[in-house]
C-alpha cells in the first residue's frame, strides 16, 4: 500500500548441485502489464535472506525497470541452496507526492555469468534467469480482513430462521492508510461489488425468498444497501 513497506512480495530458490556458488552483483528486473510505472509507485526494494529477517541487500532506490544488486556478495550454498525474499517500500500517494496507484507488477532475477563463480573452482557460471514473481500492485487503499463473524457490536446472528432474520454478519476491516488525494483529502474505500454463495438446506424446501445487505449500524432501515431475490 502507499507509503508503506510491504509484505515479502517475490522470493527466488537458489541452488547448486556441484559446488557452493559466489554472487557478487545480480539484477532484478520489473515485469508486468505495469512495468512502465514501477518507478513511480516504488521507492525501493529490500532483498531478505531465508530467515526472513537478515538484509542481504538495501534498501536500494528505484529509478526504473531494472534494479542494480552491485555487491550483494551472496554465497549459495552446494546441495542445499538458499531463498532470497524481496519486500518493496511504495511512494506517498496524494497532496504534494510523487507516487501514483500502478500495477501489476513483476520480478525477476537475473544473474549475470560474469559476476558469479564457483567457489572451489572459481568458474564463471553461464548467465541464469529466474521465473518470474506473482504480480502485484501498489494502492491507496485496501482491504485487510473479510469474514463471517456470530455478532459485532449489538448487532448477532440469529440460530432459526425467521422473517428477517440475520442469517450472517460480515465484518470488513480496512487497513490504515495515511495517502490522500490529490487536494490532500481523506481517501475512502468503496466496495462496489459482493458475491455470496448459496447453499439451501437438504432436510426441507427452503423458505428464503430474498435476501438483503445491511450495516450494521442502520441494520432497520427502510431503504437497505442491498437486495436481492434467492437463487432457489
Amino acid at each position: 500500500m502507499c507509503g508503506e513497506t510491504s509484505d515479502f512480495v517475490a522470493a527466488f530458490d537458489l541452488d547448486s548441485t556441484s559446488e557452493a556458488i559466489f554472487v557478487e552483483d545480480a539484477t532484478m528486473v520489473v515485469g508486468g502489464a505495469g512495468a512502465a510505472g514501477f518507478g513511480n509507485a516504488v521507492r525501493s526494494i529490500t532483498v531478505y535472506g531465508s530467515d526472513l529477517t537478515t538484509v542481504i541487500y538495501g534498501p536500494t532506490s528505484v529509478n526504473g525497470t531494472t534494479i542494480d544488486l552491485n555487491n550483494i556478495n551472496f554465497t549459495v550454498p552446494q546441495s542445499g541452496g538458499d531463498t532470497l525474499y524481496v519486500k518493496v517500500t511504495a511512494e506517498s500517494i496524494g497532496f504534494n507526492e510523487n507516487g501514483a496507484q500502478s500495477g501489476p507488477f513483476n520480478l525477476s532475477l537475473v544473474i549475470d555469468g560474469n559476476d558469479a563463480y564457483g567457489v572451489d573452482s572459481g568458474n564463471n557460471l553461464t548467465t541464469v534467469t529466474s521465473a518470474p514473481s506473482d504480480n502485484f500492485s501498489v494502492v491507496p487503499v485496501q482491504l485487510s480482513s473479510v469474514d463471517f463473524v456470530s455478532s459485532i457490536g449489538t448487532v448477532s446472528k440469529d440460530s432459526t430462521l425467521s422473517t428477517d432474520s440475520n442469517v450472517a454478519i460480515l465484518k470488513v476491516v480496512a487497513d490504515n492508510w495515511s495517502c490522500t488525494d490529490s487536494l490532500g483529502g481523506d481517501l475512502d474505500l468503496k466496495i462496489t461489488s459482493i458475491s455470496l454463495n448459496e447453499t439451501l438446506g437438504v432436510t426441507g424446501p427452503t423458505t428464503v425468498a430474498s435476501y438483503e445487505i445491511e450495516k450494521t449500524t442502520n441494520q432497520n432501515d427502510i431503504n437497505p444497501i442491498y437486495s436481492a431475490p434467492s437463487a432457489g
